[in-house]
C-alpha cells in the first residue's frame, strides 16, 4: 500500500510539472504571435508610407524609433 501511494505522489508532481511547461510553451506561443502581429502590422504600415511616399525625414526618424522599440520588445520577450 504504501510503495503505491508513494508512486500516486511522484505521478502526480510529474503531471504539475508538465502542465506547468505546457502552460509556459502556450505563453510563449501566445507572445510570438503577438510580436509577429505587431511586426507585420509595423511593415505593412512601412510599405504604405513608402508607396503614398509620405516617408519624409520626419516620419523616417519616427518610423527608426518605432523599430528600436520593437527590437526591444523582441529582445526583452526572448
Amino acid at each position: 500500500m504504501a510503495i503505491s501511494a508513494g508512486r500516486k505522489i511522484g505521478r502526480s508532481g510529474g503531471r504539475r510539472r508538465w502542465t506547468e511547461a505546457r502552460r509556459r510553451r502556450v505563453a510563449e506561443r501566445g507572445g510570438t504571435l503577438i510580436l509577429v502581429g505587431v511586426a507585420f502590422v509595423f511593415l505593412t504600415f512601412l510599405q504604405l508610407s513608402m508607396a503614398l511616399n509620405t516617408a519624409k525625414a520626419a516620419s523616417m526618424d519616427a518610423l527608426i524609433g518605432q523599430t528600436d522599440w520593437l527590437f526591444t520588445v523582441v529582445r526583452t520577450a526572448r
